[in-house]
């Protein structure tokens, strides 16, 4: 397996392109406000981030019958157990103990697609790693179509295995895949570079209103970005 090698050039370059979308600029507000207390489990609040989650990040619940109600109601009655898991996950786990964050992501997808079995239809993938990614910003990577296309080149032109494929997997063949390429990606960055990354998505952001983001935020707006390009599609 071939060691990852971020282009910074290339990413703060992505970086300032995101930034520079007002819309999604708005989006990012949005999602920061409502996930500001991801420890509240009413079912009001619940309800108010899943929906908000579903429009602004495009994960098409909407299109299936009381697919939302049922994502919403598996959120609130499981809540204690899904903060219980993540709030057991040091800061750097996903740096230092990414079979940590696989582990917690066994208990938490199923919980945020509201299935009860592997067979039963549930809430999207896409949306289920979103949901818990804003819970902490830090532990679960963000699945994204586009994201996956700018990974897989990464990974195919340093070596790196095992690669995520550029057609999604179910969620417990693909999810582990995303969490050992950021384990190693971020281990790969030095301790300079990740600052510079997220002091470059801060100040790239007009002011008031700047968001202060994780590293993983942070390069998940690089691989989006860079998924999104013409060349990369």
């Amino acid at each position: 397996m071939g060691p990852l090698q971020l282009n910074i050039a290339e990413a703060i370059s992505a970086i300032r392109q995101c930034n520079a979308s007002a819309e999604f600029r708005a989006a990012e507000r949005l999602m920061h406000a409502q996930f500001h207390a991801p420890d509240s489990t009413d079912a009001e609040s619940i309800a108010e981030r899943v929906v908000l989650l579903d429009r602004l990040w495009a994960t098409q619940m909407f299109w299936h019958r009381g697919l939302i109600d049922r994502v919403i109601d598996s959120l609130h009655i499981h809540a204690p157990r899904l903060l219980d898991t993540i709030r057991a996950l040091p800061p750097d786990a996903l740096e230092d103990s990414p079979d940590l964050i696989l582990d917690a992501a066994r208990v938490a997808m199923p919980i945020a697609l509201a299935r009860t079995s592997p067979q039963e239809p549930g809430g999207p993938y896409s949306f289920a790693t979103k949901y818990l990614h804003w819970m902490t910003r830090l532990h679960f990577p963000i699945m994204d179509g586009r994201a996956r296309l700018a990974i897989n080149n990464l990974q195919r032109q340093s070596g790196h295995k095992p690669r995520i494929p550029t057609s999604s997997l179910d969620w417990f063949d693909d999810y582990p895949r995303w969490i050992a390429f950021y384990s190693d990606l971020t281990r790969s960055i030095a301790q300079s570079q990740r600052e510079q990354l997220i002091e470059i998505d801060t100040e790239s952001q007009p002011s008031p209103g700047r968001c202060r983001n994780s590293l993983l935020r942070v390069l998940d707006k690089v691989f989006y970005t860079l998924g999104s390009a013409p060349a990369a599609t």
